[in-house]
């Protein structure tokens, strides 16, 4: 009769498991935003109606050379087409879903996110 191998403990495998099963729960669950913006049917330049707004390492946002508050923000967003948002690259990820968030309540045709090199 041979010898059977040492696979293991049963312990050792049920630790491995563990693990493995949490890594997984993890990779799962994303912390994405679902945004449903409605299309847009009209005869207009979409170029006229455009604002782009700047969001800071601080957190304030930039409309122009002014700083804006999201109140201010807010009354602006329904009259335009497309928003702009530029960040800057040591902002933290909570003031741009704050104003994601704003902007999906709005009905904003369109948006464009980009990182600012500065």
């Amino acid at each position: 009769m041979r010898n059977r191998r040492n696979l293991g403990q049963p312990s050792d495998i049920a630790f491995l498991l563990i693990i493995f099963f949490l890594l997984l729960s993890g990779i799962a669950s994303s912390g994405s935003i679902p945004i449903s913006l409605e299309s847009s049917e009209t005869s207009e330049n979409p170029g006229t109606a455009l604002i782009t707004l700047t969001i800071l390492e601080d957190g304030s946002i930039l409309l122009g050379d002014e700083t804006q508050e999201l109140q201010s923000i807010a009354k602006l967003i329904p009259s335009t087409k497309h928003v702009s948002i530029i960040v800057e690259r040591k902002t933290s990820w909570q003031h741009v879903v704050s104003l994601l968030s704003l902007i999906e309540q709005q009905s904003t045709a369109s948006f464009s996110l980009e990182l600012s090199d500065e």
